[in-house]
């Protein structure tokens, strides 16, 4: 009964995310964006619930391992768990204060901080810093699950996504007074197609380490 639980987890909070979505966009009604899109949205409780559970699972894992004699002779891949998830605890905290939006217009603007670096938005190199710090993580956790074909097929999703959202989020630029209605629009939809494919990335990689951790727990029986 308790693995059959487990197994649905992931369907589970996949519908769950479906049906949130849904109502969100049914109660901006014409302005479908309104919960989906803005820093202070539904769904940016969402994504800081979803981003804190990525964090204490990759946790649970660490500890976990940490019991297992034969993991803690594996000093040199110990540190990847504890890291990913304090990691993935600051970004559900960024997510939910802006701590980045604050640094960027507090910090990187006025003090025109990779304000000239060319395609990328003023101060949203810290965009580009977080994917080069997930794709170098990404071949150590690649190494931890690699027996594992699911999961490792849920990481690949997850990274797939991640870069596409965090490219096109450094790389768009931002409407002024000066732009035209169709290309606001054309950024609206963008915006709100991109924060929900932050939603499914988060999922996958939230599916990477509860599949990983399932078949853990399991060998270790």
């Amino acid at each position: 009964m308790t693995l059959s639980i487990r197994a649905l987890t992931i369907p589970f909070i996949f519908l769950f995310d479906c049906i949130f979505i849904v109502l969100c966009i049914l109660a901006g009604g014409e302005r479908y964006w309104d919960h989906i899109s803005y820093e202070h949205s539904h769904l940016t409780w969402l994504s800081s619930l979803q981003l804190f559970f990525i964090g204490t699972t990759c946790l649970t894992i660490w500890i976990g391992k940490s019991n297992n004699r034969l993991d803690l002779k594996k000093l040199k891949q110990f540190w990847l768990w504890p890291f990913l998830g304090f990691s993935f605890i600051f970004l559900s905290l960024d997510e939910k204060f802006q701590i980045h939006e604050r640094l960027r217009e507090g910090v990187f603007k006025p003090n025109h901080i990779g304000t000239n670096l060319p395609g990328i938005g003023a101060g949203d190199f810290l965009h580009i810093l977080f994917a080069v710090i997930g794709l170098a993580l990404s071949y150590f956790i690649y190494k931890q699950i690699k027996k594992n074909k699911i999961a490792l097929i849920y990481l690949i999703l997850a990274l797939i996504i991640s870069l596409y959202t965090v490219i096109s989020d450094a790389f768009s630029e931002i409407p002024n007074l000066n732009s035209s209605q169709t290309y606001i629009e054309i950024f609206r939809f963008h915006q709100f197609t991109e924060e929900i494919l932050e939603i499914l990335a988060q999922l996958f990689f939230f599916s990477t380490f509860y599949e990983y951790k399932r078949t853990y727990q399991k060998e270790k029986v």
